[in-house]
């Protein structure tokens, strides 16, 4: 779960905004997770959602030291995102 996290987060950083391909990755780990690995990461950015608000001003400060920041309401969505398309 711990990887899935951190290997979105990642690509998320990098390409700052999501992406078609983004969407087509997270589509196929979805189809191919047989262990609720996905599950077991939508309840954990459910857990600390609370981090987006409270890093709101470091994220508005836009630049490249605070993509990690910036990242996290993209993770945060993609997650949720996916939940609600039935993932």
């Amino acid at each position: 779960m711990r990887d899935l996290i951190i290997f979105l987060h990642s690509a998320f950083a990098a390409v700052e905004e999501q992406r078609p391909e983004m969407t087509a990755a997270m589509r196929a780990y979805r189809l191919h997770d047989t262990n609720s690995i996905w599950a077991g990461a939508q309840a954990w950015c459910h857990r600390y959602r609370w981090l987006d608000p409270l890093t709101r001003p470091i994220q508005a400060l836009k630049t490249r030291h605070v993509r990690d920041f910036f990242a996290l309401p993209l993770l945060f969505d993609a997650l949720k995102d996916a939940a609600a398309q039935g993932g």
